[in-house]
């Protein structure tokens, strides 16, 4: 499904001003959208500055601002151009990332500002996830403290950029992030943009550069991360998700780019199987830590039946009814209940047994979601392993 694009242009033609702005974009938000320009319009004048954001009005905003030019006078122009939608929109997109949106939305340097609106995008479809290209000499440590600032909506950062791979790096890890922490993550490259009201501060800053450093006039992040090396970095949050994902995009003692080794290709499998689980099946807003390790259990469960991130309960039935209390207690009432109404559907109805109570009982599961206690979960699923031995279905499970 497109998204439905709006946007808005600030330059110097005919003075410092708005150009252009959609008609649904609230005076609020041109108002701070206007503000952000201000600041960020003679940085884009010796280098391209990319933001990420999420203003307050339930909106998605992606900005890039860039040389265009010369003014009547001469001076080199920039152009700031923001491309705004909802944030509503955006949630029914597969593998849905702020920054998957692709430069192609954008005007050029070569854009011409006269005829602004003969040249906006109206809409665009978001591509699907890249494989993973890591940049020369990211080490697992490196990659693991890099997902868990990423992973951590609470954790404020500065990446020191040292080889101008950072940015790359972050866009094409923000896919592997459960959705409710992809959605709602956001960047800025080249520049700590300032505080504007009605948009809040990117919790992560790249800046790029041998010499690149924290500026003093910013709030103190809550960790610097040189990248793509460098010390350990204090402040980084242990995030056993990120653990997960960097053990199997890196094995132990893996350096990519570096001589004969490259990054484990099996490892990236295991990672996309477990991303295509939680999109089909997104985890709640609240992704504790043991929420995450209970999602890491009910995962190895049923890896082994696991195909484009649907279990397929009829390779592992009794393996798959192990995972159902993991994946209730990782608040994902979904995954537990399709696993439920999966073997109720292969082993009762199948086999032609009678068991009305059991898929009563799924049935009041689906009825109360996610209010459902994990222990009734397991209670039903109990039930159902019973009859599953009963029907010789545990014979089919894998060792």
């Amino acid at each position: 499904m497109p998204l439905r694009l709006s946007h808005y242009i600030y330059s110097s033609l005919g003075g410092y001003r708005t150009l252009y702005s959609s008609s649904d974009i609230s005076k609020k938000q041109v108002s701070a959208l206007e503000a952000l320009a201000r600041n960020i319009y003679r940085p884009a004048q010796s280098r391209d500055v990319f933001a990420w954001l999420r203003p307050d009005e339930g909106r998605v905003c992606v900005v890039k601002a860039f040389q265009n030019g010369t003014d009547h006078a001469g001076r080199r122009r920039s152009c700031v151009h923001a491309v705004v939608f909802a944030a509503s929109d955006a949630a029914g997109s597969w593998f849905f990332s702020p920054l998957s949106v692709p430069d192609t939305v954008f005007l050029s340097p070569e854009s011409s500002l006269q005829s602004l609106p003969n040249q906006l995008v109206p809409e665009c479809e978001l591509p699907p996830p890249a494989v993973f290209d890591p940049p020369k000499g990211l080490s697992r440590e490196r990659l693991t403290a890099l997902l868990s600032v990423m992973a951590s909506p609470g954790t404020t950062a500065v990446v020191l950029d040292r080889t101008g791979s950072a940015l790359r790096t972050v866009r094409a890890l923000s896919w592997v992030l459960p959705p409710s922490v992809r959605g709602t993550l956001t960047v800025s490259a080249s520049l700590v943009l300032p505080a504007v009201k009605g948009i809040p501060r990117p919790r992560i800053a790249i800046l790029p550069g041998r010499d690149a450093r924290v500026p003093d006039d910013v709030p103190k992040p809550d960790v610097v991360l040189n990248f793509p090396d460098g010390a350990e970095d204090p402040g980084v949050p242990y995030d056993v998700y990120a653990e997960f994902v960097a053990s199997n995009l890196a094995p132990e003692g893996q350096v990519p780019g570096r001589s004969d080794r490259t990054w484990d290709e099996r490892g990236r499998a295991r990672v996309r199987e477990l991303v295509e689980l939680i999109e089909r099946q997104p985890p709640g807003p609240e992704l504790t830590q043991g929420r995450y390790w209970h999602l890491l259990e009910g995962f190895g469960k049923v890896e082994p039946c696991l195909e484009r991130g649907v279990v397929d309960v009829r390779r592992a039935p009794k393996r798959s009814l192990s995972a159902v209390g993991s994946f209730a207690r990782a608040g994902m009432p979904g995954a537990a209940l399709d696993i439920l109404e999966s073997i109720v559907s292969y082993a009762v109805e199948g086999h032609n047994v009678e068991a009305p109570p059991l898929r009563a009982m799924v049935a009041k599961l689906r009825s109360g979601g996610a209010g459902a206690a994990p222990e009734a979960f397991e209670y039903v699923a109990e039930r159902l392993a019973e009859l599953a031995g009963l029907i010789g279905m545990d014979r089919r499970d894998l060792p």
